[in-house]
């Protein structure tokens, strides 16, 4: 698919490529993967019509991530979550993934000394001093501490991104944050797992986008750096993921009792799975 959208791609398609006998647990067309769609031109919407996408979720955080009027909302226009029946033809939904959450986690988690500082910053609406604060206890840990962070924190965002998944009037759909490597990355890794791709596989779809935001990657590590993050941040890490999986089936068993364990029941994982996944022969 020829797009102008940073990191797109078909994730059923993705795997099926990798796979040597063309094959993939995932259907293709029906969940898409990319960064921000805010520049997408009048081809990019006539693919995305022609792909049937009927539901877009923004997993960007308005409270620090400026988000651009889309001439995508013409054709899919914001919605508020859950959705009414009258709003499951085509609309966009913002989920923000890394938002308030994420911040109340972190703060508890930090040294008093970051601590002190974060919310001393919030209190005078400092939030790039904040945020700045925020990364003194962040960069050590890396990737691996922040995707952590996400599974451990974003309880509600990913039951949210599951229970739309679970509709398959919302089907297909395009999930994406700004550049569609670690919110995004986490939250197809965990619709894999429960679909049983196998940790390998999973990382291999998440490695396809070191390529697919090679173009931006001097952008992103500015991103990254603007609040006090270093270059490791803006980088694809295997590693980060498979470390991810491992504390997942390490602390919970497998992803099925995580997933029971935050608030997204069988019933609804059975839905998943059966709307995204390739019926076995």
């Amino acid at each position: 698919m020829n797009l102008t959208i940073v990191n797109f791609r078909d994730v059923g398609g993705s795997l099926a490529e990798s796979n040597q006998d063309n094959k993939s647990v995932i259907k293709k067309g029906v969940l898409f993967r990319s960064g921000e769609p805010d520049d997408a031109s009048d081809k990019d919407i006539e693919q995305f019509l022609k792909l049937d996408i009927q539901t877009i979720i923004d997993l960007r955080s308005s409270s620090y991530e400026k988000l651009k009027p889309e001439i995508l909302e013409i054709k899919y226009p914001r919605s508020s979550y859950p959705f009414n029946d009258d709003e499951r033809h085509r609309k966009t939904v913002n989920i923000s993934f890394a938002g308030r959450n994420l911040y109340k986690y972190l703060i508890a988690a930090a040294p008093w000394s970051i601590k002190l500082k974060i919310i001393g910053y919030f209190l005078i609406c400092r939030k790039l001093n904040a945020a700045r604060s925020m990364a003194q206890y962040m960069a050590p840990r890396g990737l691996v501490g922040m995707y952590r962070d996400f599974v451990e924190c974003c309880h509600d965002q990913i039951c949210q991104i599951l229970d739309i998944m679970s509709d398959k009037r919302n089907l297909p759909l395009l999930i994406h944050c700004r550049h569609g490597k670690d919110r995004t990355g986490v939250s197809i890794a965990i619709a894999l797992a429960l679909c049983g791709v196998d940790d390998e596989t999973i990382v291999k779809e998440y490695s396809l986008s070191q390529k697919g935001i090679k173009s931006l990657y001097s952008e992103i590590v500015k991103d990254f750096e603007r609040v006090g993050l270093p270059e490791e941040f803006a980088e694809v890490s295997p590693a980060a993921m498979r470390n991810l999986l491992k504390h997942i089936k390490r602390k919970y068993g497998n992803i099925s009792s995580y997933l029971t364990t935050i608030g997204f029941p069988v019933e609804k994982q059975n839905l998943v799975k059966r709307n995204l996944m390739v019926k076995s022969e």
